[in-house]
């Protein structure tokens, strides 16, 4: 979810200083389908990135606080599956 919400950021993302804002024209569990996981699983992990202030939920946007360490937590979550 982390590298993903990464691309789209750097992708289709809209600068608004520090942040960028996500438009997703979908809900969180259409989100999680698109990564083939349970509603569950996909709301706990955007819980787990917003716990961590990598990210702010809204209704059908998602606004990356700090694109660099979000960037680095995938990467580092890539290396730990490996």
């Amino acid at each position: 979810m982390a590298r993903f919400l990464t691309h789209l950021a750097l992708e289709v993302g809209e600068r608004n200083g520090q942040s960028v804002t996500i438009q997703l024209g979908m809900d969180r569990a259409e989100l999680g389908l698109m990564l083939r996981m349970s509603r569950a699983t996909a709301i706990e992990t955007l819980g787990q990135l917003k716990a961590l202030g990598l990210i702010e939920c809204g209704r059908k946007h998602i606004e990356v606080t700090d694109i660099d360490a979000l960037g680095l937590y995938a990467s580092r979550e890539i290396s730990n599956v490996i």
